[in-house]
């Protein structure tokens, strides 16, 4: 909120995630550094920051790399918010098969597992797991999640960057 009052502050859904398309979704880097050129062109922005975090993949990077007359700086945060424990993603991972069997089932035990049987968080989770994700999406979008520090992209990023992350997190940090 406090950004806001001297900066314009936008935000776009990542491929597969939120409102935008979920089939046929070309996950690379390259797709995704062309999604974000086509906001900030249909926007007018010249030159802005850009802010991303582990789950955005390398398209945040691949265009930082490819647009640095563009890019003044890169934020980064690196890690999670929530910290999800090995033994719950295990259990996720264990019903990855309700994906493409019953979707609906996947979001509703994937959202308590995360956050508690009995959670008041969980069905609002589920919800919005359902709405912005689908069974074909979702396993691409944590595929190419899990590049977004790993990748060819974050080593050529010639721009400033601030690298953000919870102390103690283990993060993938190569950049």
């Amino acid at each position: 909120t406090r950004l806001t009052k001297r900066l314009k502050i936008i935000r776009y859904d990542c491929r597969g995630g939120g409102m935008s398309q979920r089939d046929r979704i070309d996950f690379s880097p390259e797709a995704a550094g062309r999604d974000l050129s086509a906001v900030v062109d249909r926007l007018g922005l010249e030159r802005f920051a850009v802010y991303t975090h582990t789950l955005a993949g390398e398209g945040p990077f691949a265009f930082a790399a490819s647009n640095p007359d563009r890019v003044s700086s890169l934020i980064c945060w690196i890690g999670e918010t929530v910290r999800i424990l090995p033994e719950v993603t295990r259990r996720i991972e264990s019903i990855a098969h309700l994906q493409s069997e019953d979707w609906d089932l996947y979001c509703n035990i994937t959202s308590r597992l995360m956050f508690g049987w009995d959670s008041p968080e969980a069905a609002p989770f589920a919800m919005m797991l359902r709405a912005g994700s689908s069974a074909e999406a979702r396993p691409l979008a944590i595929r190419a999640a899990a590049t977004t520090y790993r990748g060819e992209w974050p080593g050529r990023v010639r721009v400033p960057a601030l690298l953000c992350h919870v102390a103690g997190a283990d993060g993938p940090m190569r950049i």
